[in-house]
Parts: structure tokens; C-alpha cells; sequence
């Protein structure tokens, strides 16, 4: 695992530094160097994270096109309940309470 994780993370610091250079000033974030550097690391830990749960379902689920489905399956639920297409106060409460943290 380690050795993945050593070839893929070349790339996802390529891709992370283009995504922070293109978007940092772009929506007017501010904080010079520093604020960069940690826009960069926030970045650059949601690709790996990203990468990482992609290449855990793929290596749970034997059948490239079932395991395809199965994470864009998983990553609507976890944009749906995020708050990308409804609000928190649209999510319907549950028995127990709320289905989010308070």
C-alpha cells in the first residue's frame, strides 16, 4: 500500500498545486504565502483522501464496472447529505433526531 500510495502522490501534488494556482487569487482568498501553503494542503488531503477511497472500493469490489457504480453511488449520497444540492434545514429529521451532527 505504501508503494501506492509513493506513485500516486506525485501526481496528486501536481494536481493539487495547479487546482490551488487557478483557484487561490481566482475567488479572492488572502493570507500571502502561509495562507496559500494551507489552502494547498487542504487541497491536496481531499484529492489523496478522495484517491484513496476510490482505490479501497476498487480493491473491495472485484468487477471494474460494478465498483464504478458503486462509488458514484457512494459520492452522490455523500454530495446530496453535504450540503451541494440541499440545505440542512431541507434534510428530513429521523425518529431519533436529525440524520446530520448538530
Amino acid at each position: 500500500m505504501c508503494s501506492l500510495t509513493l506513485l500516486a502522490l506525485p501526481s496528486l501534488i501536481i494536481l493539487s498545486l495547479a487546482f490551488s494556482a487557478t483557484t487561490f487569487w481566482a475567488v479572492g482568498l488572502d493570507g500571502g504565502l502561509m495562507g496559500f501553503l494551507f489552502y494547498f494542503l487542504i487541497v491536496l488531503a481531499a484529492f489523496w483522501a478522495g484517491s484513496s477511497f476510490v482505490t479501497f472500493l476498487s480493491g473491495v469490489v472485484p468487477h471494474v464496472m460494478l465498483s464504478y457504480t458503486i462509488v458514484v453511488a457512494i459520492l452522490a449520497y455523500f454530495l446530496l447529505f453535504s450540503g451541494f444540492f440541499i440545505t440542512r434545514d431541507r434534510i428530513p429529521a429521523t425518529g431519533s433526531g436529525s440524520i446530520t451532527s448538530p
